[in-house]
């Protein structure tokens, strides 16, 4: 805007901040996950990145060590958002079992 009016003044005033999730300090978790993983479904693990802030991030600010692990779906937020259902109850056994190891 300011290109085309030269009369245009604007500031930014930040009300909200939220810190990222950065994908470090949970590799002990995250080795429970992998290894439930590979046990339950048969796979390994995926790493992803996300363009997208997660709640994930508030308990790793925290300082808990925090992974973000979910079922296939599409359309986030969206009136059509869907999740696999059949993954959703295998990414519980995933979770169950690795809570176990992990607190073992």
């Amino acid at each position: 805007i300011a290109a085309e009016r030269r009369d245009f003044r604007a500031t930014v005033t930040v009300t909200l901040h939220r810190d990222p999730f950065l994908a470090v300090g949970h590799e002990p978790i995250r080795e429970a996950i992998a290894a439930a993983t590979l046990a339950i479904a048969g796979m390994g693990l995926v790493d992803v990145g996300e363009n997208a802030w997660m709640d994930a991030a508030v308990t790793q600010s925290a300082g808990i060590p925090t992974i973000s692990v979910g079922a296939t779906g599409a359309n986030l937020h969206a009136p059509d958002e869907w999740v696999s259902l059949a993954e959703l109850v295998t990414v519980g056994d995933i979770v169950e079992q690795a809570i176990g190891a992990f607190c073992a």
